[in-house]
């Protein structure tokens, strides 16, 4: 009877292995799957790409129950066997084949067990996925769904929302007005922060006046924001409270927590509706980025090109921009002609008979210089500005004699700078506003490519139109 023994031994064995993988089913991570209805489910756990192999598999883990029942029957069929072995009313060719075909139906059993706990470890990884990525931005296109004919409605409050939620993670790609106010900050930062040591004055003036043409349409930007983002406190209020709900049921027994958050669908969609009833925002909102893309070419070329090469220019000895070249030009105008040779003639005269001092052309170059190095205003017709240059001229020709030489050299002075402001305002204005890539789409290449021609002047004619355009929305 040793061989018998044998396969009742290994028919043993194989049962007790075949209770521990039935108890490893019967965990409630497993069990509980038995309670979820993946038909209801079907579009929620569809759109987070759960393996589509969950309602095989939950259909067969239906057997755990029947695997129970074969477990005790062979179970019983063992003992019925030994016992017979034990009273000898079977015969030995007829236990031999009776515990062999036990053996076998104990090693099918724990093998059809043991793959259907294989198939289940897709429900431990179902349930991770749905626990990570179960969140409101995958519900969007299920809420899109459940308003049925109102798609459009809901698609132009979905766009609303991406444009004025805070929440980056719910706001897809798409950037929105808090990111606008981000950049028009750095953009105003970068323009305060301009490098212009070493110009001269006008240049100095000059960069400032077109930066502050840019500050102010940034500034537009932010006070538009500030204007209207306060409107959609009650719908991002609901929306976070339905975030926070769907947050709070991750916590829940997965069947609790399917359930419950397939109910927040459709007043998900109907929220987002709420936001399409202040779609007229959205347009004004749309102003903003054509903007923000202008202002942020003009800090490129600004910052990145137009100081370096302008700095270039202003070192060059034959440059028209070099304050020492207009210097000497202005210098050599006063004493040249008719006139020149008058102020030399009263320069002597002075020097001769009232001990007054004679100006020689270095010096006046110098005084010229100094005057285009330092000025320290160009731009500004206010009575303050005007006295302000004022103050600086005279502080530069202080101790000259009045009326002569002096206002000859006010005049002069003044004409310097006209002169040389003239060249520098022509050249930052007219620098060239160039595309710096041809890979740029012609629907998404900004306005200022789409002409020829464009230079910094009509960049920031631009900043302003658009910027008065924010401005009028009331």
């Amino acid at each position: 009877m040793k061989p018998v023994k044998d396969n009742l031994e290994n028919a043993t064995h194989t049962l007790n292995a075949c209770r521990l993988n039935l108890d490893k089913l019967n965990r409630p991570e497993i069990s509980q799957w038995q309670k979820v209805n993946l038909d209801a489910y079907g579009s929620m756990l569809e759109s987070l790409e759960l393996p589509t192999e969950l309602k095989i598999t939950q259909k067969d883990l239906a057997m755990v129950t029947s695997f129970a029942r074969q477990i005790t029957a062979q179970d019983n069929a063992i003992k019925e066997l030994l016992a017979a072995i034990d009273h000898k009313s079977v015969n030995q060719v007829k236990a031999e084949s009776e515990s062999l075909r036990i053996s076998k139906e104990c090693a099918e059993l724990n093998r059809q067990i043991t793959n259907l706990q294989k198939s289940c470890a897709k429900f431990i990884a179902a349930e991770a996925i749905i626990r990570k990525k179960l969140t409101l931005q995958t519900l969007l296109p299920l809420a899109r769904f459940s308003t049925s004919s109102q798609e459009k409605k809901f698609d132009e409050g979905l766009r609303l929302f991406f444009l004025v939620t805070t929440d980056r993670e719910e706001s897809s790609d798409q950037p929105g007005i808090h990111q606008y106010f981000i950049e028009a900050n750095q953009i105003i930062t970068t323009l305060n922060n301009l490098d212009t040591s070493g110009l001269p004055g006008p240049a100095k003036q000059m960069i400032a006046h077109y930066s502050e043409i840019a500050i102010s349409a940034a500034n537009d930007i932010k006070n538009l924001i500030d204007r209207h983002a306060h409107k959609f406190e009650q719908e991002l209020d609901k929306i976070k409270k339905l975030k926070q709900t769907i947050s709070s049921l991750k916590n829940e027994p997965l069947p609790s927590l399917l359930n419950h958050t397939h109910k927040q669908i459709r007043p998900l969609g109907e929220m987002i509706m709420d936001f399409a009833a202040k779609s007229q925002l959205a347009k004004d909102f749309n102003l903003a980025p054509p903007l923000i893309q202008d202002l942020n070419i003009f800090c490129q070329i600004i910052k990145h090109r137009l100081l370096e090469e302008l700095r270039a220019r202003i070192i060059r000895p034959d440059s028209p921009l070099n304050p020492a070249k207009i210097s000497a030009l202005m210098a050599a105008i006063y004493f040249h002609g008719p006139k020149g040779i008058l102020r030399i003639i009263r320069l002597l005269l002075s020097s001769l008979l009232s001990g007054g001092r004679l100006i020689s052309s270095n010096e006046i170059e110098e005084k010229m210089q100094e005057l285009l190095v330092s000025c320290p205003i160009y731009y500004g017709n206010s009575e303050a500005d005007l006295q302000t240059l004022k103050t600086f001229i005279n502080s530069v020709l202080e101790g000259y004699n009045k009326p002569f030489p002096y206002n000859g050299l006010l005049r002069l002075s003044k004409k310097t700078l006209a002169t040389y402001g003239s060249q520098i305002e022509n050249y930052i204005s007219t620098f060239p506003v160039e595309e710096q890539s041809s890979e740029t789409s012609p629907l998404t290449k900004p306005d200022i490519f789409k002409g020829k021609n464009s230079t910094v002047a009509s960049l920031t004619s631009q900043l302003k139109e658009k910027a008065e355009n924010l401005r009028k929305i009331k």
